[in-house]
């Protein structure tokens, strides 16, 4: 790489660099830079322009890379020291990661769909193959065939910008640098899908663990679901989630569902169900959405039930009313809650209506009998207008 000045003497990068030194310390002379352009060679063939013939590619050191080692090496980063950016120095991941962000230094972790490829790391969020080194500006993690994702992570179930800590639900010590630091926590199951824990604390013999348990579990090991909560977290792939009672129970009362079938067994607000979902006996109302389940007003002696959506009466039998607080005509037996009976005037009767509590009819003279249905001791002749007492001549 040279440039011409306007003696066409060839100018040397070495000398520039000097030269603008120089001008930026001022060095008392008149220097001017102008009218400079600089051809750059890209991959891949374009007709519209001339093939480049010479293009300068630098034997970089291992923590160097590029065409002029202006970048540093995958595993490497740039520290605020040194010349030129400073000095690239290797990444510290603790054994976790393989590259880290060229300026920062927090680890990275750029999950490969083809380990054949050579990816190469050139900066930030950045990892390309070598056909796709160069000014890209859209740096992305790339391989040659496909696209990879670059996550903000860390390997061997580490976290933290260094790889210097256990993921959630992991324990052990990350900064040892090997893939076993961490292993997963069993709150209650070592399996992915059974850990409820965002830590956990093992003794020395490995016998004991103390679990960090997640909202919605309890127990040392997480082996239970908490109140409001039911399921089975030790049986592999069943969690804890919570009781379906329709906003109708107390989730801080380990008795208000059943921890393991999720039947509600205390249900507020004047509800029940095995969802709490319905009103009480007794009452109604919306007991989901508006939760006013509220009194029927209804008797609760002459009411079988009322309805729990509406409130309407529904009366037991023979018994009649709006709220159901009477027996229907010519019955009796209100007072016994099990509905009214007829009351079964005869003949005999004064009237079809009898006593409203005991049922006894009213019987003309000479007759007898709840019903009036015979005549009295002493009487004969039963009819319509009683019994007579007199014997006839």
């Amino acid at each position: 790489m040279n440039f011409l000045i306007f003696n066409l003497f060839c100018l040397t990068p070495s000398s520039l660099m000097s030269l603008l030194k120089e001008s930026s310390h001022g060095c008392g002379r008149c220097c001017r830079l102008e009218d400079v352009s600089l051809d750059i060679a890209v991959d891949g063939y374009n007709p519209n322009t001339s093939r480049a013939l010479a293009v300068e590619q630098c034997q970089c050191p291992p923590n160097y890379w590029g065409l002029s080692c202006e970048d540093c090496a995958p595993g490497y980063y740039r520290t605020p020291t040194g010349p030129y950016g400073g000095f690239c120095v290797p990444c510290q991941c603790n054994g976790h990661s393989d590259v880290c962000d060229q300026i920062t230094g927090v680890c990275l972790l750029c999950t490969k769909e083809n380990d054949g490829d050579e990816v190469r790391y050139v900066g930030k969020d950045t990892i390309e193959t070598k056909k796709e080194m160069g000014r890209a500006k859209n740096r992305k993690c790339a391989s040659e065939r496909r696209r990879m994702e670059v996550k903000k992570n860390c390997r061997h179930n580490t976290t933290g910008d260094h790889c210097d800590k256990c993921a959630v639900g992991f324990h052990g010590n990350a900064t040892n640098g090997t893939p076993v630091d961490c292993l997963i926590c069993a709150c209650p199951l070592p399996v992915a899908s059974n850990n409820f824990a965002s830590g956990c604390d093992v003794s020395l013999d490995g016998e004991r663990i103390s679990c960090d348990c997640d909202y919605g579990y309890y127990g040392a090991r997480c082996e239970s679901c908490a109140a409001g909560f039911y399921g089975r977290p030790e049986l592999a792939g069943d969690y804890c989630r919570p009781c379906q009672c329709s906003g109708n129970i107390n989730p801080e009362d380990p008795s208000s569902c059943d921890s393991v079938t999720g039947d509600c067994l205390r249900c507020l607000n004047n509800t029940f169900g095995t969802a709490c979902n319905l009103c009480a006996p007794g009452f109604f109302g919306d007991a989901v959405e508006l939760k006013d389940c509220k009194n029927c007003d209804c008797d609760k002696c002459g009411t079988r039930k009322c309805d729990s959506y509406t409130g309407k009466c529904d009366c037991h039998e023979n018994i009649v009313g709006e709220k159901c607080d009477r027996c229907e005509l010519e019955h009796y037996g209100f007072s016994s809650c099990q509905g009214c009976r007829a009351c079964d005037c005869q003949l005999a009767s004064e009237s079809s209506q009898c006593n409203e509590e005991s049922g006894q009819c009213r019987c003309k003279p000479g007759v007898s009998g709840r019903t009036c249905d015979r005549c009295a001791a002493g009487f004969w002749n039963y009819g319509s207008e009683g019994c007579v007492s007199e014997c006839p001549v």
